[in-house]
């Protein structure tokens, strides 16, 4: 009884969404970057108004309980937070400005009120945004209310990311970067746009920018004078400054400048120059404006099959780079920023992927600062035909595609837009949603664009400059090949991001899959691959461990939900073999050896060991006892006797009945047990898993096929109480007809029509080991289901034997009771979470479809 009520409350708390879990705040200490103008555009022209300290925040359902948090901050267990905060303006304040609110990113939607008046509705994530306060709704010398509604509830076809999401990052609601008030000056520069262009032989560059100016000012002001614009390039931690001026009509709207420079100074990897540039917006003897952008002069160019960084041969050698804390989250310190890409930087590499999340401006400005190229993409993976082709999904990835431009256009370590990843070549619709943004993303931005593909073959997409492939544990023997085998791809193809699980941790050799060592020869082989076919480049999956908000079986399950691919651990010690392999690769230095070593079993003895005494027990049991051999051979050989005998109240045993219950329950748990654990660390089950939108559902799968002994217990025990459901249900139907059938009849009936799982006890035992040597696993699939349709087949006859009626109405009844549980299933989770569009696509991911 104790270990029932156990089991229904570890599979309620498993199961249920939660209602009744706790609402949980982080908040971390914001790091001082408000003088950084570079990063947020503060100058001594546009002040501003911290929005750091002291936030509100409550339920809106419960609003009289009240917390107070500081900015960043993140949630959890709710779907929407409002964030309050009281401002003081002076009336002094508006007299040569206006206020802007600025928001570096909230997470995922929002709606933006001063005094109740809403500004702005925000959608798509993390992307900066900013919103002009009306003056006249400011309450001067008192007290003005900010109020922030944070909503985040991703939703399987209206957000991006989408709910279903395999190896993304942890994503949590909140305000999760800076914000501030900012006082605008009423004459001031809006919308400046950069350009450059270099002469790398001349080592020169014409700078050109374009802005607009707007004119708040009262008519009654003074008429401004000898307007003029200034456009001073100087170089950081240099001496290079120049200043280009041009007078300006006091009616202007829009202007230009265009600046001539000189002997510049190169940015390269090794060497990151970097320059800033000021507009400024003045007369003689007062400055209306400024606005500072930073500059980088370089020249990447695509130079038929590779690329070329200041005319000499460059390929982007790599890491993915995910914004993760194992206690808060996406909520990181940028001196934690700082010193990840820095150790990125160490290892050799020269390149950083931002895949599956909107990018954190402070890092491409770091990008630029350190000597790293960025590839920035669009959170989109492993979207459906149905839903990707739907004009809803590509209006909202065209706006947020549009926004994300702007954001990153003024940081020039970007070298590359991605589309999205997980994208099918077999799919014309995934294909024509690339094409389409594509299209778009080529009017507004010189960028090279690229979407990264799940699998390869020879096809290709006009509208992007590179294909990215995706190699997760592949064989890199056969992509070799390919590669080998059609050389003109070889101007577009790069590897996006090669993933390796090192999930058994340290080992004696590079034998033992999954291990360290593995990891470290797989992501050489990578490095090897890439050299030796002189691809355009390469990125390994990730820099770091990090965690999700699915549990993940293919990178190793964890209570904490760790994904195990890292080059070094969530600890950020640079000192695995890996990193050792992958420094000694990049940087020319000495090789590392990797250690061989010798392949170890990871068979559970205790499969064996549970299935032997099983096996001894039910020998016992029918080679000792008389009655109990006589009815198992009737029941087995003669079941429809054996049925009647039961309806008849012939003479049954209880004692033998309850003790082969609990033997073919240990069986049915043994077998399962046996199947969970090969199959707990399959990509392709993860991703049907996924497919249901539940974090418990795949927790729970982990758990049991991660735990083997724990995971025998807890399916022992539902095992047992299958028995008594089952029973309990064709009891009730048996209300439906004339005949008094009791419980115990049925109870039996169920008992001994599954007698067949006592004979499948010698290839349970060793059913793990059968198919770790992957020979004829096909075969013992189909096997396994023809054995259970049988069992099912001898439940039913169970049924219509002892219920006395006509067989085929037996079977139609029991159709219609799956067909209403199953369509009641497909319902729900199709309705809420499109699950089966999902599952469709995760079978055409492997090539099922």
């Amino acid at each position: 009884m104790n270990s029932t009520k156990f089991l229904f409350l570890f599979l309620f708390f498993l199961l249920s969404n939660s209602l009744f879990s706790q609402i949980k705040i982080k908040e971390i200490e914001l790091d001082s970057i408000f003088e950084d103008s570079l990063y947020l555009n503060i100058s001594e022209s546009r002040p501003i108004i911290p929005l750091v300290k002291n936030w509100e925040v409550f339920n809106p359902e419960s609003p009289e309980t009240k917390t107070t948090v500081n900015i960043p901050s993140n949630f959890s267990n709710i779907e929407e937070l409002t964030f309050n905060k009281k401002v003081k303006i002076n009336s002094s304040d508006l007299l040569k400005h206006d206020l802007k609110i600025f928001f570096n990113g909230i997470n995922y939607a929002s709606e933006v009120l001063f005094n109740d008046v809403s500004l702005y509705k925000h959608f798509g994530g993390e992307i900066p945004f900013e919103v002009m306060i009306p003056n006249d709704i400011i309450k001067l010398n008192e007290e003005n209310l900010i109020t922030v509604k944070v909503f985040h509830n991703l939703s399987s076809d209206e957000t991006i990311p989408v709910k279903q999401r395999f190896l993304f990052p942890a994503n949590r609601g909140g305000i999760l970067k800076e914000s501030f008030i900012q006082f605008i000056p009423k004459f001031h520069i809006n919308n400046p746009k950069f350009k450059n262009s270099v002469n790398v032989e001349k080592s020169s560059a014409v700078v050109e920018v374009k802005f607009d100016l707007i004119n708040s000012r009262s008519k009654k002001s003074n008429p401004i004078t000898n307007l003029r614009a200034d456009l001073k390039i100087t170089e950081i931690n240099g001496n290079f400054t120049q200043t280009t001026t041009v007078n300006l009509n006091q009616n202007i709207k829009s202007a230009k400048i265009s600046s001539q420079l000189n002997g510049i100074k190169l940015w390269d990897i090794s060497n990151p120059v970097n320059y800033k540039a000021e507009i400024i917006i003045r007369n003689d003897s007062t400055i209306f404006d400024s606005y500072s952008s930073l500059l980088s002069f370089y020249e990447l160019k695509k130079d038929e099959d590779k690329f070329l960084l200041n005319n000499f041969l460059f390929s982007f050698k790599g890491t993915t780079y995910f914004v993760n804390d194992k206690e808060n989250y996406n909520l990181v310190s940028l001196e934690q920023l700082r010193e990840d890409l820095q150790k990125i930087k160490s290892l050799g590499f020269n390149s950083v992927r931002f895949s599956k999340a909107i990018t954190n401006n402070y890092l491409l400005k770091l990008c630029s600062e350190i000597g790293l190229f960025a590839f920035v993409e669009l959170p989109i993976n492993s979207i459906p035909d149905e839903i990707i082709s739907s004009s809803a999904f590509i209006e909202r990835s065209e706006g947020i595609a549009n926004k994300y431009i702007e954001q990153i256009s003024q940081f020039p370590s970007v070298a590359a837009l991605g589309i999205g990843s997980s994208f099918l070549y077999k799919s014309e619709a995934q294909k024509s949603f690339i094409k389409k943004i594509a299209n778009q993303l080529n009017q507004s931005s010189n960028l090279y664009l690229y979407a990264s593909f799940k699998n390869y073959d020879l096809f290709e997409v006009n509208e992007i400059d590179l294909i990215g492939v995706e190699l997760f544990d592949a064989d890199l023997s056969s992509f070799n090949q390919f590669v080998k085998d059609n050389p003109a791809l070889k101007n577009k193809i790069f590897i996006s991001e090669a993933t390796y699980p090192a999930y058994n941790g340290s080992t004696n050799g590079y034998l033992n899959n999954y291990s360290f060592e593995a990891q470290a020869k797989y992501f050489e082989e990578i490095i090897q691959l890439s050299e030796d076919n002189d691809l355009l480049g390469f990125f390994i999956n990730s820099m770091f461990d990090y965690h999700g908000d699915f549990a993940s079986l293919s990178t190793g399950y964890n209570d904490e939900n760790l994904y195990q691919i890292g080059i070094v651990r969530e600890d950020r010690i640079v000192n695995t073999i890996a990193s050792q392999v992958i420094a000694s690769k990049l940087t020319d230095s000495e090789r590392v050896t990797i250690p061989l070593g010798s392949k170890s079993d990871d068979s559970p003895m205790m499969y064996i060991i549970i299935g032997v005494v099983l096996s001894l027990i039910m020998a016992l049991l029918f080679n000792s006892k008389r009655k109990f051999r006589e009815d198992a051979t009737r029941a087995l050989l003669r079941p429809y006797n054996f049925y009647a005998d039961i309806r008849d109240h012939r003479i049954l045993s209880g004692l033998h009945a309850t003790i082969l219950m609990l033997i073919l329950s240990a069986a049915m748990s043994l077998f399962l047990s046996s199947l969970l654990f090969y199959f707990k660390d399959s990509k392709f089950i993860e991703q049907i898993l996924l497919s249901f939108g539940s974090e418990n559902l795949i927790s729970l799968y982990g758990y049991l096929a991660w735990n083997p002994i724990e995971g025998l217990i807890y399916l022992f025990v539902i095992s047992v109480i299958l028995v008594l459901l089952t029973s309990a249900v064709i009891k009730l139907a048996s209300f439906f007809i004339k005949t008094k059938v009791f419980y115990s009849s049925i109870f039996f009936m169920v008992i001994w029509s599954s007698l067949p799982l006592a004979i499948l006890l010698p290839l349970i035992l060793v059913l793990y080991r059968i198919l770790a040597a992957e020979v004829i696993n096909l075969y013992i699939l189909i096997f396994i289901g023809i054995y259970f349709l049988w069992l099912f087949q001898r439940l039913i006859k169970g049924i219509y034997v002892i219920f006395d009626v006509n067989r085929i109405a037996v079977y139609f009844y029991a159709f219609v009771f799956m067909f209403l549980i199953f369509g009641s299933f497909v319902f729900f989770y199709q309705l809420n979470y499109s699950t089966f569009y999902y599952i469709k696509n995760s079978l055409m991911q492997f090539g099922i479809i």
